[in-house]
């Protein structure tokens, strides 16, 4: 992507870079959230049951991202397989999607949002059911929110990046 502005545009939007929460680098974070949420619906829910991945922390997805080329991250490990008895379960509800159960899952619930500072976050609030919290467990064993940040990695990027050029040719 090749950006051009004049030194005087620079200048102007130098100021505005510089701006911790609310200025050019807060609003391209804003720019992120409906790329996190497709992500999360394309990369994560419509995807089939037999793709899961693992990664086990951010520390470990950071050097996903590290480790790639560009700004395409390196793949994850695959994830635990779903077991049978509960596929068939689900196929007998009628449930065909990924991650979501009688409604208890990650289908609904997850909010994204800017956090302080210039960071985005994505948090879903425990769901219980018979004692057993659904959204932990994928989590952990499917890694479902930090799979969507890693399949969004180089569209995060290009959002970013577009954005800032944008506000630095209107400087």
């Amino acid at each position: 992507m090749k950006i051009e502005l004049t030194l005087e545009q620079l200048a102007n939007f130098i100021p505005k870079l510089t701006v911790t929460g609310g200025g050019a680098k807060y609003r391209s974070i804003l720019k992120c959230i409906p790329v996190l949420e497709q992500s999360l619906l394309n990369n994560v829910f419509r995807k089939p049951h037999s793709d899961t991945v693992e990664i086990k922390s951010k520390g470990e997805l950071a050097n996903l991202i590290k480790r790639g080329s560009g700004h395409k991250p390196a793949s994850a490990r695959p994830g635990a397989a779903y077991s049978s008895e509960y596929l068939a379960r689900k196929a007998r509800y009628g449930e065909n999607l990924p991650h979501k159960f009688m409604d208890y899952g990650f289908w609904m619930g997850v909010d994204i949002f800017p956090s302080m500072g210039d960071s985005i976050r994505m948090k879903v609030e425990p769901i219980l059911h018979k004692g057993f919290d659904y959204l932990s467990h994928h989590e952990k064993r499917r890694s479902v929110l930090k799979r969507a940040f890693l399949d969004a990695w180089q569209d995060l990027i290009d959002t970013i990046i577009k954005h800032m050029a944008e506000e630095a040719r209107k400087s």
